[in-house]
């Protein structure tokens, strides 16, 4: 599946999505689906972490997470041990 594809049926569904690559928030076809979705993006600022890595993270910061709910969509925050940063999003 596309990731335009992917952001779009994510949103439809009511979801906060989490994705591996935080470059999603200046590819311009992807940064234009998060734009046209009003979706609400976390990235993991390294992709090369484990599963396991990835978990810590998201546990650590689980309630600054939380806190993006209340948070005007379309966004992209990246995500890394030292806490959530938001992206500027490639899109108009």
């Amino acid at each position: 599946m596309r990731d335009e594809e992917w952001i779009a049926e994510g949103t439809r569904s009511g979801f906060l999505l989490l994705a591996k690559d935080h470059r999603i928030a200046s590819r311009p076809l992807e940064a234009q689906a998060v734009y046209l979705n009003d979706a609400r993006v976390i990235a993991f600022a390294r992709g090369e972490l484990t599963g396991s890595q990835m978990s810590d993270i998201c546990l650590t910061h689980e309630r600054a997470i939380h806190r993006l709910a209340a948070v005007r969509p379309p966004f992209v925050f990246s995500l890394s041990a030292s806490g959530l940063r938001r992206k500027h999003l490639n899109a108009p």
